[in-house]
């Protein structure tokens, strides 16, 4: 999950995509 954090970390798009899905991100609550 780390990884995934860090990759969000350097995301400036108004609507930063999944990474791995490049669906629309969504937070998982918690």
């Amino acid at each position: 999950m780390h990884c995934i954090v860090k990759w969000t970390e350097t995301q400036n798009a108004a609507r930063p995509q999944c990474p791995l899905c490049r669906q629309e991100w969504k937070y998982a609550p918690g």
